[in-house]
Parts: C-alpha cells; sequence; structure tokens
C-alpha cells in the first residue's frame, strides 16, 4: 500500500511542470517532498523564484532570485574611507609627497564640515580659515580604481573629499615647496596645508574615479 501511494506521489509531482502556480501544483509538491525529502526549483517564464524546502503541510516560502553580479561592491569602485586606527590600511591612497615621506589623503571634521587633507604621523592635517589643522580622529581613503587628472578635466567624476556647507569639497593636489600635498578644491582652487598655513595653489589636478 505504501508503494502504491509513493508512486501515486511521483505521478502527481510530474503535473508541477505542466501547471505551474496552481494549487494542484502546490500540492504535488508537497506530496513529493514530503515523502521523498526533494525540493524543487523552478523558474517561472515571467520571473524567476525560487521554492524554498518546507516542512509538512506549509505552502513554499518564494523569493526573487538576486541578480547582483559576484563582483558586486557597496562602494563606488572600490574606493572607499577607512577609520585610522593606529596604522595605514592596505591599498590606502598616497596623495603626493615631500622629501622623506609619502602623504596619504584623509578626511576630518571640523566647525561642522569634513574636510580633506594628508597624514603626517598619526594625524590628518586639514586646512580651515587661513590656517593648518591638525586632527586626531580621521579616516583614510582606501582603493585602487583612481586617478588624476588637470583641473580641466572631468570634474564630475571627481572624489568628493568632504563637505562644507552642503557644498562637496573635492579632493586635489598641487605642488609647493617641493612636495606634493593633497587638499581640498575651493572654488577654482585648491587649498592645502603647509607649515601651519592654508595655501591657495592655482595650478593643481583632481581626483577621479579610474
Amino acid at each position: 500500500m505504501r508503494q502504491i501511494f509513493r508512486t501515486l506521489c511521483l505521478l502527481t509531482s510530474l503535473f508541477v511542470f505542466a501547471l505551474p502556480g496552481t494549487a494542484f501544483a502546490d500540492l504535488s509538491v508537497h506530496l513529493f517532498d514530503k515523502h521523498f525529502g526533494i525540493g524543487f526549483h523552478t523558474y517561472d517564464d515571467d520571473y524567476p523564484v525560487t521554492i524554498h524546502h518546507y516542512h509538512h503541510y506549509r505552502r513554499p516560502h518564494y523569493r526573487p532570485i538576486d541578480y547582483r553580479p559576484r563582483h558586486y561592491h557597496p562602494y563606488r569602485y572600490g574606493v572607499h574611507w577607512a577609520r585610522y586606527r593606529g596604522y595605514l590600511p592596505v591599498h590606502a591612497i598616497v596623495g603626493g609627497d615631500e622629501p622623506g615621506r609619502e602623504l596619504v589623503i584623509c578626511q576630518a571634521h571640523y566647525h561642522g564640515g569634513m574636510h580633506p587633507g594628508k597624514v603626517i604621523g598619526d594625524r590628518c592635517n586639514i586646512t580651515y580659515g587661513g590656517r593648518e589643522i591638525l586632527r586626531d580622529n580621521f579616516r583614510i581613503l582606501v582603493g585602487n580604481s583612481v586617478r588624476w587628472v588637470s583641473k580641466y578635466g572631468r570634474i564630475g567624476d571627481a572624489v568628493i573629499g568632504g563637505r562644507e556647507d552642503g557644498h562637496p569639497l573635492y579632493v586635489c593636489r598641487a605642488r609647493y615647496r617641493g612636495g606634493i600635498h593633497p587638499g581640498k578644491v575651493v572654488g577654482r582652487n585648491c587649498n592645502i596645508g603647509y607649515d601651519g598655513r592654508e595655501i591657495v595653489r592655482r595650478n593643481y589636478e583632481v581626483l577621479i574615479y579610474a
């Protein structure tokens, strides 16, 4: 008798593919899964769904299939800001250099805004109000899909290093006193910090997404 019942369940389950989406199809999936321990995966013509394994007398749970690519990343092009924890993270982006050291790009809060700058020692040096400000709590720009272009390049693809009064502050760099210093775009200039002062440079480069 048990063998006959199993045979009937097997025949009934064949209607799953002939009559998708019907109550009879749901019943056949349930009977087949209950006695043979097999879950089904089926696709509708308009929208693919997955029927998950379920227990006795429960209707199957449908969910859309995840179409995100395997290389999906929550940050644009893999570039993001990482909090500084006493060491430079892997793939920290170098924005310039001066004799004896490289200058990594950072950002820090100050006076209600977020300002991009450069890492020197364990501090992020930013500029504000004509002065160079040293901040202990900051983040590092991390990634590798970026490149530098002239200020006359594609500013629309520029990396935003912070905001002030609701306006974006793009990451830039400029030459000064034998070095290249990261800073922020303010108006048509690149403002960098040097020796405690905010230096305004007219010739500079802008960091954009590659």
